[in-house]
């Protein structure tokens, strides 16, 4: 049976492709259009059947370098080859995404608890982490926040949390800093950090608020008013804290941050 004829308006028409993009496919030489003796273009129902599956795999997110391969000589082999490596490179895309997603909800929860907590004082638990290490300085944790973002990019979803004294007396003063990767984040990371055997964090009750301070640390002013605060409601705290700098806000050349401070209650 002679098959049938199209020519490029018929053909655009039939498939939703523009004039113009049948012309880059027959340039890129994914498909060939011939030529009747009066010098017109047709296609054939094969060239619609080879649109068909470019298009498909264009959906599939495959280059057309890619797709040329695929409608010019492919075998089975060769087939499910492309197809289990594309569809390894298409779920890391997906972690990415989701990655991308909970980075951009932490941020969002951070900016609620400014909104919703500045200067303020209730009673929260400490968020519960794997505690990535401990350091004698804020310098030596940013540092190996860094190491650990390079070997996995997950963990740069960690978070700071500096433990300083408080004595009325003397103030505040500064013991050291943990990075702090909360429960909840990454299936995956959770569970090879799991597997290692990172400590969690215990879920205390605390006096909790978040301050402004020109510093990643708090004012002391701050905390003597929120220890205050505690006194007033009653509730008995310990002599020390910590404190989550939640990111860095600029403003006419100057630089503060939000801070969030957990008293530990007895």
């Amino acid at each position: 049976m002679e098959e049938r004829q199209y020519r490029i308006g018929e053909m655009a028409e039939m498939t939703g492709l523009t004039r113009d993009t049948l012309r880059f496919y027959e340039k890129k030489g994914v498909i060939a259009a011939k030529r009747r003796e009066n010098g017109y273009r047709y296609y054939t129902e094969r060239d619609m059947y080879k649109l068909m599956s470019i298009c498909y795999h264009r959906k599939m997110n495959d280059s057309l370098q890619t797709i040329e391969g695929i409608v010019s000589h492919c075998s089975l082999e060769s087939k499910r080859e492309h197809i289990l490596r594309r569809k390894e490179e298409e779920e890391q895309e997906i972690r990415n995404h989701c990655r991308a997603l909970t980075r951009l909800r932490l941020t969002e929860w951070d900016l609620d608890a400014v909104e919703q907590n500045l200067y303020g004082c209730v009673v929260r638990k400490f968020p519960k982490a794997y505690i990535l290490g401990k350091y004698t300085d804020f310098t030596q944790g940013l540092t190996n926040w860094f190491n650990l973002s390079v070997k996995n990019p997950v963990l740069d979803m960690a978070y700071f949390y500096s433990t300083y004294s408080y004595e009325e007396a003397n103030g505040i003063d500064y013991r050291n800093t943990c990075l702090l990767f909360y429960q909840g984040l990454d299936y995956e990371t959770e569970r090879l950090l799991a597997e290692k055997g990172y400590a969690m964090t215990e879920e205390r009750e605390c006096l909790y608020s978040v301050v402004r301070s020109a510093n990643i640390s708090p004012e002391t002013a701050d905390v003597e008013e929120l220890y205050r605060k505690g006194e007033k409601l009653g509730v008995e705290t310990e002599s020390w804290f910590y404190c989550n700098p939640m990111g860095s806000f600029f403003r006419d050349n100057s630089q503060y941050s939000y801070v969030e401070i957990y008293i530990p209650v007895k």
